[in-house]
């Protein structure tokens, strides 16, 4: 099946944008015709991502792979980045980010990660886990307006090695990685948390997809506007 959660749609529509599904299992041309006619491209929560795709053997405590949808989502983002589309990456979606340009995943922290904080809560998506903590020099910082914010977490892999070009710009008390941001991008960043969840209520996490939305309504209208100089006839000059 290809589905998402409805909190990603009803966040992104609260926000002002329309969204809409890619489904797994695209690829090459057709795949790449997709990315290039959106204004922003959110990467989702879900399974577990393939270890071999940055470069591990599957270790214990590892989950549901789904190596297809993977595949794609690598193939997209590589895409978006390249043409500068807004990119928002959430739970599953910061690791796809960092596995897309060279970085490693913890494939489960309860194994590989000695912390001290709560990061697969049983509590509900709404409830608040644990503060991060960002930095203030960040794009993610003047987003939220906050350096110490409450998140929610539902997670039990993690980014371990950054990408070239990435930056961490939010960490757990434990020191665990909760975002990342491509500084030379205009909006390419990564939460660990789940924004979406606690949006309908949480200042912090709409401030998050007001500010994806806004990239992605500037991203419209530039491609408005070239497309429009690209089809203006030009006046000869004698």
């Amino acid at each position: 099946m290809d589905f998402v959660y409805r909190d990603y749609s009803n966040s992104i529509l609260a926000a002002g944008g329309i969204p809409t599904g890619v489904p797994a299992g695209i690829k090459n041309e057709a795949l790449l015709a997709i990315v290039d006619r959106l204004d922003g491209l959110m990467l989702c929560g879900g399974p577990d991502v393939y270890p071999p795709l940055y470069g591990q053997e599957m270790q214990p405590g590892l989950g549901v792979v789904f190596r297809e949808l993977d595949e794609m989502e690598v193939a997209l983002v590589r895409r978006a980045v390249k043409n500068d589309v807004p990119v928002l990456g959430i739970c599953r979606g910061i690791q796809v980010i960092a596995v897309a340009f060279g970085g490693e995943l913890y494939q489960d922290i309860d194994n590989q990660y000695a912390k001290d904080v709560l990061h697969t809560q049983t509590a509900a998506n709404d409830a608040f886990a644990h503060r991060v903590k960002i930095a203030s020099d960040s794009q993610l910082a003047r987003i939220i307006g906050d350096q110490s914010i409450w998140v929610n977490s539902h997670h039990h892999q993690a980014v371990k090695e950054m990408p070239d070009g990435f930056r961490v710009v939010a960490w757990a008390s434990d020191h665990l990685v909760e975002a990342i941001e491509k500084p030379d991008s205009t909006f390419c960043i990564g939460v660990q948390w789940h924004p979406e969840g606690t949006a309908p209520s949480d200042p912090s996490s709409q401030r998050l997809f007001s500010a994806f939305v806004k990239a992605a309504a500037q991203k419209q209208r530039e491609q408005t506007i070239l497309n429009h100089e690209k089809s203006t006839p030009k006046a000869a000059g004698f």
